[in-house]
């Protein structure tokens, strides 16, 4: 559904972000409820997030078909906080659409190409850049994942982050989950990672920093201006 041509406009996507800021709310609330209360709740709120899921992959020229249900998904305190997590990047999905629509067209990133130019992740390319003592920016994707998305509009493909990377010596890599890579499965998993996105930050001769899922705008460039300067 195109929110822009209906009739409602802004009106209309207003009144869907609050939907699911609700929605996001009421799964926080429920991390503080009993566990019976807590099952309750997620379990409706889950069903919910598929529609919701949908609702945006359709907006982005993905196939609702994309969308399934998490059947592994737990129903501890975080789990739910996650759920809300989730509920606030599909609000944060639409509002970024609907700004990305209004502004003028610009050069279009495909899955082959990228602002910042990343190397195919694997856990050689990771070693060799490591070696370089420069800073590495490892990042996990998929194209289904709404959540990826947004933050490769909001923080990653921009050419501030662009910039910056480049004036700190920046090697970044890319993985893709599209398929469900196995060996980028064990490397999640060893990361205590469930899935994508999935963030790391490298420090030169440094472990990994992990990232919070939902990137803001300055969150890269930051990182980049506070390395050492590249060798």
């Amino acid at each position: 559904m195109d929110v822009q041509a209906s009739g409602g406009g802004d009106k209309t996507l207003r009144r869907i972000v609050a939907l699911f800021v609700s929605l996001a709310v009421l799964a926080e609330r429920a991390a503080g409820r009993s566990f019976p209360v807590r099952f309750l709740v997620l379990c409706f709120l889950r069903r919910a997030e598929i529609v919701a899921t949908g609702y945006v992959l359709e907006g982005h020229g993905v196939p609702p078909s994309a969308c399934v249900e998490n059947a592994a998904a737990g129903n501890d305190p975080a789990d739910a906080l996650l759920l809300a997590a989730r509920f606030r990047a599909l609000a944060a999905a639409l509002v970024l659409g609907w700004w990305s629509a209004s502004q003028p067209v610009a050069r279009e990133v495909t899955a082959s190409e990228s602002l910042l130019d990343p190397q195919p992740f694997s856990e050689a390319a990771l070693a060799e850049a490591r070696a370089s003592s420069r800073p590495v920016f490892v990042w996990f994707t998929a194209d289904w994942c709404v959540t990826c998305k947004v933050n490769e509009g909001v923080a990653i493909e921009r050419e501030a982050t662009r910039a910056a990377f480049e004036k700190a010596g920046v090697v970044s890599l890319r993985g893709d989950w599209t398929r469900r890579d196995e060996a980028i499965a064990s490397f999640l998993a060893d990361q205590g990672a469930a899935g994508v996105p999935l963030y790391l930050w490298y420090p030169p001769g440094s472990e990994a920093r992990q990232l919070p899922q939902v990137l803001t705008p300055e969150a890269l460039p930051d990182l980049a201006r506070a390395a050492p300067p590249a060798p």
